[in-house]
């Protein structure tokens, strides 16, 4: 077992634990958890040698659920984590241009993206107002190379 802590980017302190698991009974129970709770398990069992491995990547009890719809968005705290999170999110999205309404909901934040005032060319789509703005922010937050595997994940 090893502790690990650093600091994101955004300023917030990460404190995890590594355990080394038996991957066939590790998999097999995070299959059988994703029955009852919400969760991931992504895998890729194609490999090609130098260019391409194997790989499995699980979680079950995410902190966080991110959803949207058109230009609304929740961010909705799953557990006790998810709602030190929110702590964190909410000022780091407040300040985006692209955010137009951000409420606090019971356990959530809400919001709304600013609809474009013009009409933006293939080359700067990736400026104009759009819930992506949010994710970037979100991913800026917490951007760290101490791990590689802290993300978002859906």
């Amino acid at each position: 077992m090893t502790d690990h802590r650093f600091v994101t980017e955004g300023g917030v302190e990460i404190a995890r634990r590594e355990t080394a698991t038996d991957y066939a009974t590790a998999i097999e129970a995070l299959i059988d958890r994703l029955d009852d709770h919400c969760g991931v398990l992504l895998s890729s069992n194609y490999e090609y040698p130098g260019r391409y491995t194997r790989w499995d990547i699980g979680l079950a009890e995410p902190p966080l659920m991110i959803e949207s719809r058109g230009l609304y968005m929740v961010i909705k705290a799953l557990n006790a984590r998810g709602e030190v999170l929110l702590g964190f999110i909410r000022p780091a999205i407040s300040a985006l241009d692209a955010v137009e309404e951000l409420a606090d909901a019971e356990g959530a934040l809400t919001l709304t993206i600013r609809k474009p005032e013009r009409l933006f060319n293939e080359e700067e789509r990736s400026r104009a107002p759009s819930v992506f703005s949010v994710l970037r922010a979100i991913v800026d937050l917490f951007r760290s190379e101490e791990d590689s595997n802290l993300g978002l994940y859906g």
